[in-house]
């Protein structure tokens, strides 16, 4: 391939079709953004990953691609807000992702040169028992589409969650393999007889897709997920997804996410909270650390402790005995917003945050730290036999970080059947809080999550009159 690539400016007129990029930096990132801005300078795409992104569009006959390193001012904030905001169009507006699925490192490119051995096997004359002669067709071994694509590099980067999960359809390029999909198919070099189109409209996926992985470590998708947020079930789903990923800047936390924010909202409706959505706070709320994982809360201020983007690390919502406990209508809300207070870094209200603050009213409790079994799930059955002193059980959000208090504050936030019948008694999610004296007076008394927990006694908050509380 020879010319010359341009950069245009566009206008919200412009009509021709294009194609985004999706890959990862790589292990180089620490000078990414200086070397990114020395490749604008130049307007020569000299990344190799870039340079087979030109390559393959055009191959598939686009005029136009869109890439973050050269469509944005690196390193220039301002640009990088406002860019950054438009994500969600950019990538549901396209034609075609082109997805580097296994590439690692920018420098390395994706393309890669296979013999038509390796793409379409050999044929071996053979014969039967008959005496019939035919021939065989021997073909590699298909890549599981799981390993290489769901536990891939891209997988592992939180930006691409939402360019995958936004865009209409998406172009694998691996090294040994090409995937296309889209949300009624999958089909991959290897298949001989493609599969059966998936249902769009199927309720299981819609409402399981993002949840459906094997353990803690786990970034498989059977099938592309859904573009759209049915319910605030599928938005948890996205939650855990997104937590799971890294991000070369830790900053990044709510403007990698605020493409999905905006297009949950025209389902979801509401104010939207670093995260979470206000008239169904109890549920998002309801986020834990799991007893086998470790997750720190961000030095730097990107957003209040309740919010799970306050968190480096897994975070998973309750499923306590396996039931998820996150669909509309399953949790009550056990608690009143009264007041929200949010100042934003920029003009997106769905982008990075200054300060958020949300003032409520609920039954707020001191436990003993006795009465609960601290970082480990006390299942409700084993509770209910008596096998265990505890009444309920709570996980920091800071594993080992916490000192061990001899009374937990804890305030509830949601009453839960804990089973799909009426035969058993509901149950109490709560928080695990902290009080905050900053040397300054409050007329109302301000606390910061630590935690997580639920107490199995149904009317144990029962001789609490609800108090209003700032969470911060």
């Amino acid at each position: 391939m020879s010319g010359a690539v341009q950069l245009i400016r566009t206008t919200p007129s412009f009509q021709h079709a294009f194609v985004a990029l999706s890959y990862c930096w790589g292990k180089a990132a620490g000078d990414w953004i200086e070397y990114a801005k020395e490749c604008q300078r130049s307007l020569e795409p000299r990344i190799k990953t870039l340079q087979d992104a030109v390559t393959s569009a055009v191959a598939l006959g686009f005029e136009y691609l869109w890439i973050d390193c050269p469509c944005i001012l690196q390193g220039n904030m301002k640009d990088w807000l406002e860019e950054g905001s438009r994500m969600c169009d950019i990538y549901s507006n396209c034609a075609l992702v082109i997805s580097a699925s296994d590439s690692g490192d920018c420098r390395n490119g994706f393309l890669v040169e296979r013999s038509q051995r390796q793409r379409e096997g050999v044929v071996v004359p053979c014969g039967d028992y008959s005496g019939a002669i035919g021939n065989l067709h021997v073909c590699p071994p298909g890549t599981p589409f799981d390993e290489i694509v769901g536990r891939g590099p891209v997988a592992r980067r939180a930006w691409c969650l939402q360019e995958r999960q936004i865009s209409r359809q998406v172009l694998h390029i691996t090294r040994s393999e090409v995937f296309f999909e889209c949300v009624r198919c999958l089909r991959h070099e290897s298949e001989r007889v493609p599969d059966e189109e998936f249902d769009p409209n199927d309720q299981f996926w819609r409402f399981h897709v993002s949840l459906n992985r094997e353990g803690a470590s786990g970034y498989a998708f059977p099938r592309k997920p859904s573009p759209n947020v049915y319910n605030v079930l599928s938005w948890c789903g996205i939650v855990e997804d997104y937590a799971r990923r890294n991000l070369y800047d830790p900053g990044d936390k709510l403007i990698a996410i605020a493409g999905l924010a905006r297009r949950a909202q025209e389902i979801l409706g509401g104010e939207y909270l670093a995260g979470l959505w206000r008239h169904r706070l109890h549920i998002g709320l309801a986020w834990q650390v799991p007893q086998d994982a470790q997750a720190k809360r961000a030095r730097e201020y990107r957003a209040p402790s309740w919010s799970w983007a306050s968190m480096d690390g897994i975070i998973t919502y309750d499923r306590s005995d396996g039931y998820v406990q996150s669909d509309d209508g399953f949790l009550d809300s056990a608690i009143d917003v009264l007041d929200t207070s949010v100042l934003l870094t920029g003009p997106d209200p769905f982008g990075p945050v200054q300060y958020v603050e949300i003032v409520v009213a609920g039954q707020l409790k001191e436990i003993p730290s006795s009465a609960l079994l601290r970082n480990d799930i006390l299942t409700y059955p084993r509770w209910l036999s008596g096998a265990a002193p505890q009444i309920g059980w709570y996980l920091d959000d800071e594993k080992h970080m916490m000192e061990v208090k001899t009374i937990i504050t804890c305030l509830k936030i949601a009453v839960k059947p804990f089973g799909p019948g009426p035969s058993l008694p509901p149950t109490n999610s709560m928080l695990i809080l902290e009080q905050v004296e900053d040397g300054i007076k409050h007329d109302v008394p301000r606390y910061r999550r630590i935690g997580f927990g639920q107490v199995f006694v149904t009317d144990y908050f029962g001789d609490c009159t609800p108090t209003t509380i700032t969470l911060i």
